[in-house]
């Protein structure tokens, strides 16, 4: 208790044992957080979350967790009051956290500003959204979607199919070729 710098694994189970027996030991919880904290331990997290429920000054929790190693000296109290959820963020690292409020939303209206001006995105339109899922696509040609092309009655569009076919498989070339006949012998009908 004297030299909380010193706390090690074996303190940290001696103390977990103690609070097993004494839950409400304030002073057992704070020193069980530094030790933890000292060994880097996992549980560090959880245990400083209970600590800091059962102090009664959680600036002088803050002050025990980062105690400087090399001079042995805490950190003086921060300059402003943060929330617990703050705080915590702030125990393994102290920052100052800036509250300039008006500050910030100008900034990021500012940045909103200037990204909206050098976007190049466009605003979605239903309309041309459908419109472009109306457009075949060229690439997508399959002897499947010929033959219910032709199925259908859209005969041009199942002769161009196997048009395509033709040139992308040329050894199914001979089939593709009876197609488009069968083709061409119906649209003349």
């Amino acid at each position: 208790m004297s030299n909380p710098l010193k706390l090690n694994y074996d303190e940290s189970t001696v103390l977990q044992n103690t609070l097993r027996e004494y839950p409400y030991f304030q002073t057992g919880h704070l020193l069980l957080a530094k030790a933890l904290s000292n060994t880097d331990s996992i549980l560090f997290a959880k245990q400083l979350k209970i600590a800091a429920t059962y102090a009664n000054d959680r600036i002088q929790l803050l002050n025990l967790i980062n105690l400087y190693e090399k001079n042995n000296i805490s950190i003086k109290k921060e300059s402003e009051t943060h929330s617990f959820s703050t705080w915590l963020s702030l125990s393994k690292s102290p920052q100052k956290i800036e509250r300039n409020k008006e500050k910030n939303q100008k900034n990021i209206l500012k940045e909103f500003i200037l990204n909206k001006k050098n976007s190049s995105t466009k605003f979605f339109k239903a309309s041309e959204v459908a419109n472009n899922s109306l457009k075949e696509n060229e690439e997508l040609i399959t002897p499947t979607l010929a033959k219910i092309y032709f199925l259908q009655g859209h005969y041009d569009k199942a002769e161009r199919a196997y048009q395509k076919l033709c040139l992308r498989y040329p050894k199914k070339n001979s089939l593709f070729a009876e197609k488009i006949k069968l083709i061409k012998k119906v649209k003349k009908e």
